[in-house]
């Protein structure tokens, strides 16, 4: 599976899922969601990346515009139950 590591300069290495910045309606960045995940098909330049969404659909992407993904693992709860009485 490829995979992407996201540097201070940019992205590096290919990885599997990413999240893409979408614009607002408004030319704020506050107002701009993160959308995905995405997964990255090609390099384009060294800063360029033809993303693949899961729609199907494929977007030139520069590579401030992309963000790695990091998937939310479950913590498991220790429950204390205490009884008076």
């Amino acid at each position: 599976m490829l995979r992407v590591t996201i540097n201070v300069v940019g992205i590096s290495r290919l990885q599997l899922v990413i999240l893409v910045l979408q614009k607002d309606s408004t030319s704020s960045k506050t107002f701009s969601k993160w959308i995905g995940p995405a997964v990255i098909f090609d390099v384009q330049s060294p800063n360029s990346y033809v993303i693949e969404f899961e729609d199907g659909s494929k977007r030139i992407l520069h590579a401030n515009h992309l963000r790695k993904f990091h998937t939310r693992t479950n913590p498991q709860f220790n429950i204390l139950c205490v009884f008076n009485g």
